[in-house]
């Protein structure tokens, strides 16, 4: 099991623009549906956020999980980490390993917000999906109905473990029970002597 967490609150839509700035070096280039995005080191852009996906792997990914949804009747597939990390790392010349190792340094150095200003944290910042956007709206809701049902489920232990500590007689719980004695057949069996 791992231990993943579903960003706090923060959803994208498939089709929302993210704010990209480079913090790198190097002027950074990206192609989407033969449209060119470019920006200087220090420059910021808007970009679509499948373009994110794209060049910096899908925030929505999880570990160990490909998820086919539906937004708004058409479906998506969202990869597991560990595809969306070996992707990168092909796309970015990286083939000896698909741990990720070399593929920060080998991909465009950016920095990405949702349209709140809330940083989006991508496979390149993250190879093990320690944290993961919602795939839709419904997980939100969905992780707001868990973390009340596990609220619940504390106060229920805690509760059981403050009765566990309440000091029992031994004694006189041992006073009422009854010898185990095994039970007496012997007129059962009609006819035998």
């Amino acid at each position: 099991m791992s231990n993943a967490t579903l960003a706090k609150n923060q959803y994208i839509d498939v089709n929302d623009l993210v704010t990209l700035t480079n913090i790198g070096t190097e002027t950074y280039t990206g192609y989407l549906e033969s449209r060119e995005y470019e920006c200087e080191p220090g420059g910021t852009i808007y970009i679509p956020f499948y373009l994110a996906v794209k060049d910096f792997g899908d925030p929505r990914s999880q570990p160990g999980r490909a998820q086919n949804i539906k937004i708004r009747g058409q479906n998506h597939y969202i990869p597991n980490r560990e595809s969306e990390v070996a992707r990168l790392c092909t796309k970015y010349g990286i083939y000896v390993r698909i741990t990720g190792e070399g593929l920060r340094e080998a991909a465009p150095k950016v920095q990405l917000k949702d349209q709140s200003g809330g940083e989006i944290t991508t496979v390149l910042d993250d190879f093990k999906g320690n944290s993961y956007l919602p795939a839709s709206p419904e997980q939100i809701n969905e992780r707001d109905m868990l973390e009340a049902r596990l609220a619940q489920i504390t106060a229920r232990l805690d509760a059981i473990d403050h009765d566990d500590h309440v000091t029992l007689n031994t004694q006189d719980a041992e006073d009422d029970v009854e010898e185990d004695k095994p039970p007496d057949f012997s007129n059962s069996f009609r006819g035998a002597k």
